[in-house]
């Protein structure tokens, strides 16, 4: 277990170095966006343990994160494009919206897989 608790943080460690040395930190970090994704899971996730307490918990919240965060992005998605009309500057507006919508699928998969080595399938 140890090991596992290593390599997660490795693996985390790994992903902060590349957003760092990409670019630019600000569009990568979203708080409301984590928050929904992190939200998500963890109720997916103990709503699913109270109803099957033989569920590995740690597994079903990262397969649940991925599925919060597309969720999420497709909220975004909406909220978007209700968010359009004849006075917006398409160039300036929709890629930082867009980037922000792809953020909580990112967040989703990086949970799985910070999960998955954690509480490995069999």
């Amino acid at each position: 277990m140890l090991i596992s608790i290593l390599m997660a943080i490795c693996s985390i460690l790994l992903m902060l170095f590349a957003i760092f040395t990409a670019g630019n930190i600000q569009l990568t970090f979203n708080l409301p966006a984590a928050i929904v994704v992190i939200g998500l899971a963890s109720l997916s996730a103990i709503g699913a343990k109270a109803a099957n307490p033989q569920i590995r918990i740690i597994r079903y919240f990262g397969k649940s994160a991925v599925r919060g965060g597309w969720i999420a992005f497709i909220i975004g998605l909406v909220m978007v494009m209700g968010m359009i009309d004849q006075n917006t500057k398409l160039m300036e507006f929709l890629p930082k919206s867009l980037s922000i919508c792809l953020l909580t699928p990112l967040y989703g998969y990086v949970l799985n897989f910070v999960t998955a080595i954690l509480s490995p399938e069999d």
